[in-house]
């Protein structure tokens, strides 16, 4: 049994794999704080967290990962913390 979007050669969950890495890439993307962070490029929630927790990051890209972590992966206890959508939206600016 095949689905007519499933490509051959390619299990359906690393199919659904590549479109969750594509999706949250094309998401990331979308952040303008966060447009040169190498670990949005090429999608890297691993590096993204190291870098937002580092404290290297404004305020606003560090809401931006945290934001971006969440969607990723909402169980994992990332160390840049947790995402707080209120606080994000008093400090983003209209583009985010």
């Amino acid at each position: 049994m095949s689905s007519e979007n499933e490509k051959p050669g390619i299990s359906v969950t690393d199919q659904m794999r590549a479109e969750s890495l594509e999706k949250i890439s094309e998401l990331s993307r979308s952040f303008p704080s966060l447009a040169e962070q190498g670990s949005v490029k090429e999608w890297d929630a691993v590096a993204l967290d190291e870098w937002a927790a580092s404290g290297m990051p404004s305020h606003g890209q560090r809401l931006a990962a945290q934001f971006l972590l969440r969607v990723w992966n909402q169980h994992e206890k990332w160390q840049c913390g947790k995402c707080d959508p209120i606080e994000a939206q008093g400090v983003w600016d209209s583009e985010h």
